[in-house]
């Protein structure tokens, strides 16, 4: 397990089958290499063989895909530098996260809120509504953070919010119906 302590961050991979051009050290050695290839380019070196332990790095192309794979070290790397050059020379956005504690505000704030209106509302089909409208709202403002390169969270919240409705709901079932007192007028 790798603990990098807060030194980390969210790669934007691309979606390629090979991340760059690669040369072995054995066509360089022999001749077998054109030196324009490398001119005003990034050049990366290091080593891609399964036997050097450096090719178990699970990245989300690890599993499904035609070819799942785990990547090593240097196309990790490769794929960060094409994110940073992206974002130096095309505008994209570098991905970006919240604080733990931020985050968990942000559930909390969610759910509490979900909390709260599937009290106040009576009506399960209205309530189904304005929660379904609710995760919409979520699914809107998590779209917009990640065109900016946000990535937050959107799947807790959302089970957050129908845990909410549901909780409520099953509340109110077990308590049953509540109505309030009726005052009985002496005759």
């Amino acid at each position: 397990k790798f603990d990098g302590r807060w030194h980390q961050i969210l790669i934007n991979y691309r979606a390629t089958e090979q991340i760059a051009e690669t040369v072995t050290l054995q066509q360089v050695l022999s001749g077998q290499f054109d030196p324009s290839r490398v001119k005003d380019r990034i050049v990366l070196v290091g080593v891609i063989a399964p036997t050097f332990n450096d090719h178990d790095w699970f990245t989300p192309y690890s599993s499904g895909g035609r070819n799942p794979r785990r990547m090593a070290g240097i196309e990790i790397q490769a794929h960060m530098t094409s994110q940073i050059i992206s974002s130096a020379l095309d505008g994209r956005p570098l991905l970006w996260s919240w604080s733990d504690s931020l985050e968990m505000l942000w559930i909390g704030t969610w759910t509490v809120g979900a909390s709260v209106i599937a009290m106040r509302w009576r009506s399960r089909r209205y309530l189904t509504v304005v929660l379904g409208g609710m995760v919409m709202v979520l699914g809107g403002t998590c779209w917009l953070f990640i065109c900016y390169g946000g990535w937050i969270p959107f799947v807790p919240v959302a089970i957050g919010i129908v845990g909410a409705g549901v909780g409520v709901n099953i509340y109110r079932g077990a308590i049953g119906p509540q109505h309030p007192p009726v005052a009985k007028a002496d005759p």
